[in-house]
């Protein structure tokens, strides 16, 4: 019977968790749960990022695609000037600023003209950030 109770004792005091381990378990549980919630915060202001140039992106070529349209006698040169079509995915950045240089490359003789659209905006934290793109267009006709 002796051995029977002491087996008893044993048991009873391994049965159950002390103090220190669970706290010890709280500790690495709640560690873990502030690294995903970290990780979800990256993910969610990478993604607002990515959604921003994609918007910026998206205004930039639109506007080459309408100086594309038009004719070449309206590329007249400008510097830092305003688009000269609608910009609706402008709207979704904040303090965004579209801006359109045009001028006439050296030796075509007016025939060919580069055109650079520049989209500027705040950012996360208040960060400048600036897309720009360059294109050339050609005069094919004399229109």
């Amino acid at each position: 019977m002796a051995a029977r109770g002491s087996g008893t004792r044993q048991n009873e005091s391994t049965a159950g968790f002390t103090l220190l381990e669970l706290s010890a378990a709280l500790f690495v549980l709640t560690v873990g749960l502030f690294g995903v919630f970290q990780l979800y915060m990256f993910g969610v202001h990478r993604g607002r990022a990515i959604n921003e140039a994609a918007l910026a992106n998206r205004a930039a070529q639109n506007e080459i695609e309408t100086l594309r349209a038009l004719p070449f006698s309206q590329l007249t040169p400008r510097t830092e000037a305003a688009f000269t079509g609608d910009a609706p995915n402008l709207e979704g950045l904040v303090n965004a600023k579209g801006r359109l240089t045009i001028r006439d490359l050296p030796g075509y003789h007016g025939r060919l003209k580069e055109a650079t659209v520049v989209v500027q905006w705040r950012g996360d934290r208040g960060r400048r950030i600036e897309k720009r793109l360059t294109t050339l267009i050609a005069d094919h006709g004399g229109t």
